[in-house]
């Protein structure tokens, strides 16, 4: 279980910001992000919806569906000397349910293994290899771990030791909700007169004695350009699911653009299509694959180690891996120019519960991808500057 507990140290801001204080710093168009957002506690969601291991599949899938959300802890409640305490045991996420689940779920397409497998329980496909947190860690070392290993989310927790109580969840929308949240009120005020028409160049603002942060973010992070992944790799739709999934796996990425024979987008592909595709098998469940019951024993990792299996040789996974990325794929997906500011397309990302976009040019060809990492990523980037 890795964690995040060093504490933020205070360099001599003992006064707590008040509300009306951090929203006059704003109508000011002063930066506040940077100065104010310390702590993985001042983002977190505390409202946190968790399992147990005597639900299934079934329950699981259906709390993704009625909250939204993609992560699910998984608890134990005991009795403790100051009540009762929700400690973290494991997690599951959409992709775990999403190897055990076909697309035919829940409707007419629906077999008999389908439902065999929705009675499967979470303790078959959860995690105990956490990532975790203390609520007064530094969030940029916890958002430092979310972008290092392309996660979504750091569980947030009580105290050391192996039992450890759940108090929260850090994911990358929160960083980017609360970042562009606070930007869109800071960028909403009139246009400062001093500010030169043709903005400020970086390396004339790094010659100034005070660092206006403001304008840094301006500069660094105001349009797509800025922070987007290019020439990302494209597959056509006749292309097989197999390659699609050797792709995420061999690069580490999520998203694959998928366009016509000259380069334009007509569609997307995510790892969570490409899994709800691929047959599962008893052979994943088995009992030696099963998480331990005692905390003290270290959790089996085979059913996590790898995101797909490109080396089966089962029938059905070869026939599943031939299909072509045209069934899976998300056609005419939203895309966004090069040119559109971050801001607004971090409000395209959040509104739509997407995790990336392609950039397009103005004939519609694919030139790069945005996604929800890139943002943490760069967020951070400006951070380290500052700080130096």
């Amino acid at each position: 279980m890795a964690a995040i507990d060093k504490p933020l140290q205070s360099e001599g801001e003992d006064e707590e910001l008040r509300l009306i204080d951090m929203i006059d710093l704003l109508v000011d168009g002063e930066e506040v992000f940077f100065r104010y957002v310390r702590t993985v506690d001042d983002l977190m969601s505390a409202d946190v919806e968790t399992m147990t291991l005597d639900n299934n599949v079934q329950d699981a899938l259906k709390l993704l569906s009625d909250r939204s959300v993609r992560h699910i802890p998984i608890t134990q409640d005991i009795d403790s000397d100051t009540g009762r305490k929700r400690i973290l045991i494991g997690i599951v996420s959409q992709r775990d349910l999403a190897r055990v689940v076909s697309p035919g779920v829940g409707t007419a397409a629906e077999t008999d293994d389908d439902e065999k497998f929705l009675s499967v329980p979470l303790s078959a496909i959860m995690s105990r290899e956490l990532v975790v947190a203390e609520p007064t860690a530094s969030i940029f070392e916890a958002a430092k771990m979310l972008a290092d290993n392309k996660m979504d989310a750091i569980l947030v927790v009580n105290g050391p030791g192996k039992q450890q109580e759940l108090v929260g969840i850090l994911t990358t929308t929160d960083i980017i909700k609360c970042f562009q949240r606070m930007e869109v009120l800071r960028r909403g005020r009139p246009e400062r007169s001093s500010e030169p028409a043709g903005g400020h160049r970086i390396i004339d603002l790094m010659g100034r004695s005070k660092e206006p942060t403001d304008h840094l973010i301006h500069s660094m992070m105001g349009k797509v350009s800025d922070i987007m992944q290019e020439k990302p790799h494209t597959l056509t739709k006749e292309a097989t699911l197999g390659k699609a999934a050797t792709i995420m796996q061999v690069n580490r990425v999520r998203h694959v653009p998928i366009t016509d024979g000259e380069d334009r987008l007509i569609g997307i592909i995510s790892d969570r299509d490409v899994l709800q595709f691929l047959p599962n098998k008893e052979k994943d469940l088995q009992s030696e694959n099963l998480p331990a019951t005692d905390p003290d024993e270290p959790a089996p990792t085979k059913f996590r180690q790898t995101m797909f299996d490109l080396t089966s040789e089962d029938p059905d996974i070869v026939a599943a891996q031939n299909l072509a990325v045209a069934i899976a794929m998300t056609p005419d997906p939203i895309s966004v120019n090069k040119s559109d500011s971050l801001l607004s397309v971090a409000e395209i990302l959040l509104t739509n519960g997407i995790g990336c976009v392609p950039v397009v040019d103005g004939g519609g060809r694919v030139e790069a991808v945005l996604t929800q990492s890139d943002f943490v990523a760069a967020i951070l980037a400006l951070e380290r500057f500052l700080e130096s």
